[in-house]
């Protein structure tokens, strides 16, 4: 078991640094999402064509996620986040070279994905390793928030290079960022390790003369973990599905340019870091993260419903009602796909849990990114997935209610072994 960091200053350092590294994840992966409708209006191919290059992504990133949860637990998690970064940055690269194809663009992205997978369950195990409790869960609220921040920049970047430049002048932006992060990445992470080398000697020690504890299938069924995932790929269909297509749904609904719709969609993320320091209270007031999670549902829920109501009358309304809806589902990501693997350290899975969670979110993902564009072409409107995911929204309130009991057991009971 790693040495955590007690000084302060370094702490904060050590956060921000990690909190870095996955801004530049989330630059290097939602660029293609912010791009979209650019891409299928310049290259002239249907809504279904452009976005299998996001379907193809997050689906080998869910798939990624599993095999870099269980690298992460048994290699040094630093390699492989700088793989990661490595990948991604020549990926990122590539796209404007061959984006005269979108079928070379789908190659690429799907490539992407699994370098993308590379980074979040690693930064989970490091942050976990190197952090006490309450730090961690600092850690993983600031992380959090810069992905949201990542994604205010990319929906800023999109649009201002489409008006000044083009939209791959983005991609290149961001594979320089990549490349920059990963040398300031190695660079640090070996200053914390030697910074923490002599911290906490005696208190190590005992606990590395401790095997781990081995995760049996009793603690699956008593964590409530399954449950937790259905909840997870509840959240990823909403929060990914909602996210790439909020720029088409108010480009064609209220026949605004794709430069200004793409521009609208900063309010998604604004709101995101909102909720995830809203999430992050009302965690600590319940102190339970699933029964934080049912209230963030249940407030999406009645988003939905109302912009079902009330679709094509408003186009502030519009946009207000959607970011809410994915500002809960952030908070609903930061209680179960970040907080949760935490609790299974005992057992040395961190990475290993963190993994398995993040890759349901991928899964309902690929699904929603997909099926949205079909079912908007099918019926030639947008509201019948408005009450789509109303649906989602309350059958995740009802996950989370069932289990409420049984993790807050399971919960309680790996803080006593802490």
């Amino acid at each position: 078991m790693s040495k955590k960091i007690n000084d302060k200053k370094l702490i904060f350092a050590f956060i921000f640094l990690c909190s870095a590294v996955y801004f530049i994840s989330y630059l290097t992966r939602k660029n293609y999402d912010a791009s979209l409708v650019e891409i299928y209006t310049s290259l002239n191919i249907p809504k279904t064509l452009a976005s299998l290059a996001s379907t193809g992504a997050v689906i080998t990133y869910g798939a990624g996620q599993l095999l870099s949860g269980v690298l992460g637990d048994k290699f040094k998690a630093k390699y492989i986040i700088m793989t990661g970064l490595i990948v991604t940055a020549f990926c990122n690269f590539a796209i404007p070279v061959v984006s005269g194809s979108i079928y070379a663009m789908i190659a690429v992205w799907c490539i992407n994905g699994l370098a993308q997978a590379m980074m979040w369950p690693p930064l989970v195990k490091i942050m976990s390793d190197m952090l006490d409790n309450s730090n961690y869960k600092k850690a993983v609220l600031y992380v959090t928030v810069a992905s949201s921040l990542s994604t205010i920049f990319v929906y800023i970047l999109v649009p201002v290079c489409i008006k000044i430049s083009q939209w791959q002048t983005a991609f290149i932006i961001s594979s320089a960022s990549a490349f920059i992060i990963c040398l300031v990445w190695m660079f640090s992470i070996n200053y914390f390790e030697k910074k923490t080398k002599n911290v906490n000697d005696i208190e190590t020690a005992e606990k590395e003369a401790k095997p781990a504890q081995k995760l049996d299938k009793k603690y699956i069924f008593l964590s409530g973990l399954i449950p937790i995932a259905i909840g997870i790929i509840l959240q990823g269909t909403l929060r990914d599905g909602v996210t790439t297509w909020m720029p088409s749904i108010i480009s064609e609904t209220y026949n605004l340019d794709s430069s200004v719709s793409i521009l609208s969609t900063v309010a998604l993320p604004v709101l995101g870091i909102f909720s995830s320091t809203a999430a992050s209270l009302l965690q600590r007031k319940m102190k339970n993260e699933v029964s934080s999670a049912a209230v963030l549902y249940l407030i999406s829920f009645i988003s939905a419903v109302i912009l079902s109501v009330f679709s094509n009358k408003n186009v502030l309304l519009s946009i207000i009602l959607m970011a809410v809806i994915t500002a809960c589902m952030h908070g609903i990501n930061l209680m179960l796909v970040c907080e949760v693997p935490n609790y299974f350290s005992k057992f040395n899975k961190v990475s290993t849990i963190s993994g398995i969670l993040n890759s349901f979110t991928y899964i309902g993902a690929a699904v929603s990114i997909y099926a949205i564009a079909a079912i908007s072409e099918k019926f030639n409107n947008w509201v019948i997935n408005f009450v789509i995911w109303a649906v989602i929204s309350i059958s995740g309130f009802l996950v989370c209610a069932l289990i409420l009991k049984k993790w807050k057991n399971f919960r309680n009971s790996m803080e006593e072994n802490q």
